[in-house]
Formats: C-alpha cells, sequence, structure tokens
C-alpha cells in the first residue's frame, strides 16, 4: 500500500489505482449517489468512535 500511496502522491495515478486495486481498494458505482452511499456504508462498518475518523466528500463540480 506504500508504493501506490507515493505513486498517488507523486501523480502516478495509474499506477496507484493498480496498486490498490489489487488489493480490492479500488471500488466503482454506476452513479454518484451509489459512490456516495457505499462509501458511507463502509465508512458505518468501520467506524470507532476512540478512533475518531472522518470523511470528506466534495459534492460540488463532481
Amino acid at each position: 500500500m506504500g508504493d501506490a500511496s507515493l505513486d498517488l502522491a507523486r501523480g502516478n495515478l495509474s499506477a496507484a489505482l493498480e496498486g490498490y486495486g489489487q488489493r480490492g481498494m479500488v471500488r466503482t458505482g454506476w452513479t454518484r449517489d451509489d459512490a456516495i452511499t457505499t462509501l458511507i456504508a463502509d465508512w458505518k462498518r468501520g467506524y470507532d468512535p476512540a478512533k475518531s475518523l472522518r470523511i470528506a466528500v466534495a459534492m460540488s463540480g463532481c
């Protein structure tokens, strides 16, 4: 995952997505609403109030 994160940071999007995809970390949705719904559902499943994870979703221009 470290290599994929470095690829992402360096702008090597194809390599980053391939690395994340090989580990099952890339998901697609047929619509924007499907993607947002899945993101929120995944977050809720893994939510631990003791760790306080926050997710921000940019809604403009997507």
